[in-house]
């Protein structure tokens, strides 16, 4: 099985969306510890862990981190931001981890990009019985007066994408026999940057990586006009966490 092409589009963008996508709340860190899913003795695996934003997160909390990221140009990016991850190429539905050996698998800004059932199916062989799967999405604040206007300029732009906000990811998730709810999380968040860091931002988009160069440029242009030329900009967002448990023997 080969990626989606639209994922391919990153491999343009690697050192920008490293320095100019957001992190995740210490918040959902602690979630995660308070759930027992990080801890001594226990590994982590994250998928299509990019350039190691939820990676890091994970690291040093007593777990074993392995980070699976198929594109060369994020990995490395990873690799140079959590050495002290295991970085390994690899997908979804082929995850280069030993069967029943993992506690917590945790997907940040990706489980919509993969082929749902297969991905599922792996990630399922991976757990173990009681195992976690956690689907981590940094979301657009809606009420944010900024996150409007950027909604707006992108949505003509977007075309047939893989996104969080078709809702395909819930019915992958609802049709698996291997996994049953187990709670969720609700952060709101801001990311500080300025007329740069926010053009830098909506280029790390992968259907945006994917313009031509003057098409690229001209939305960015748009883009910069949303803010200051001086001084701080303020993007809001939600982070949004959804836990399921692998069930010890699917139901029949």
């Amino acid at each position: 099985m080969t990626l989606h092409p639209g994922a391919l589009a990153f491999t343009n963008v690697a050192a920008t969306y490293e320095r100019a996508r957001p992190g995740y709340p210490r918040e959902l860190l602690e979630w995660l510890i308070g759930r027992g899913d990080l801890g001594e003795g226990r590994l982590a695996v994250d998928l299509g862990a990019g350039t190691g934003k939820l990676t890091r997160l994970l690291a040093g909390h007593g777990s074993r981190v392995v980070a699976v990221e198929p594109l060369e140009e994020m990995r490395a990016e990873l690799e140079a931001a959590v050495p002290q991850a295991e970085a390994l190429e690899g997908r979804a539905e082929a995850i280069p981890v030993e069967a029943g050996t993992a506690s917590l698998v945790t997907c940040g800004q990706s489980f919509h990009w993969f082929a749902g059932a297969e991905a599922l199916g792996e990630i399922a062989r991976v757990l173990l019985p009681g195992g976690s799967l956690v689907l981590v999405w940094n979301l657009p604040d809606e009420s944010d007066p900024l996150q409007q206007e950027l909604g707006e300029l992108l949505r003509p732009w977007r075309g047939g994408e893989p996104s969080q906000d078709t809702g395909e990811w819930r019915k992958a998730m609802a049709a698996s026999r291997a996994f049953v709810p187990d709670g969720d999380l609700s952060v709101r968040c801001e990311q500080r940057t300025d007329r740069a860091g926010l053009c830098a931002r909506v280029e790390s988009i992968s259907f945006v990586a994917a313009l031509t160069g003057a098409e690229r440029a001209e939305l960015l242009a748009r883009v910069g006009s949303l803010a200051p030329s001086q001084g701080a900009v303020t993007l809001r967002h939600l982070t949004r966490a959804y836990a399921y448990r692998r069930v010890e023997e699917p139901p029949r």
